[in-house]
C-alpha cells in the first residue's frame, strides 16, 4: 500500500468510498477495499475520479455529485503536465466546468508522473 498516497487523499479506513475509471494497478497501489462504480442510491464519503475526457467527464459528474455525502471528498485526477498521455482535461477546464456546478477546487497533489488531481468542495463552505 502506497501509504503516502493515502495520507494525501486524506482516506480514512471507515470511508465509503468508489474510485472510478482507475488506471491499471492502481486499486493495488492504494490497498483500500472501495467500489469502482456508483449506483443510483450510493451516499459516498469519498470519490475519486480519473478523468481524459471532457464530454465523459461531465456526462458522469451529475451522478458523482449525487452520491457523495454532505461533506465528502471529492477528487477528480487529470493528466500532469508533463504526461504524455492524451487529453482534453486539465486543472484549468476542470476548475471552470466545477465552478458551474457550485463547486470549488481547494486542493492538489501529484498522483505519479503521470496523474495529478484536484480536490473540490461546494463553494463557501469552510476547507477541510
Amino acid at each position: 500500500m502506497d501509504e503516502e498516497l493515502v495520507k494525501k487523499l486524506l482516506f480514512k479506513r471507515e470511508y465509503q468510498a468508489a474510485i472510478l475509471n482507475a488506471p491499471p494497478d492502481y486499486l493495488d497501489r492504494i490497498g483500500i477495499p472501495v467500489m469502482d462504480d456508483i449506483s443510483i442510491k450510493a451516499s459516498l464519503d469519498f470519490i475519486q475520479v480519473f478523468v481524459t475526457g471532457k464530454l465523459e467527464f461531465l456526462l458522469q459528474l451529475p451522478k458523482i455529485l449525487r452520491a457523495l455525502k454532505p461533506g465528502g471528498l471529492l477528487w477528480i485526477a487529470y493528466s500532469a503536465n508533463n504526461s504524455r498521455m492524451p487529453a482534453d482535461v486539465n486543472r484549468y477546464i476542470l476548475w471552470a466546468e466545477m465552478a458551474k456546478f457550485g463547486m470549488a477546487g481547494i486542493a492538489m497533489i501529484s498522483i505519479d508522473d503521470t496523474w495529478s488531481a484536484m480536490r473540490f468542495q461546494p463553494v463557501g463552505k469552510p476547507k477541510r
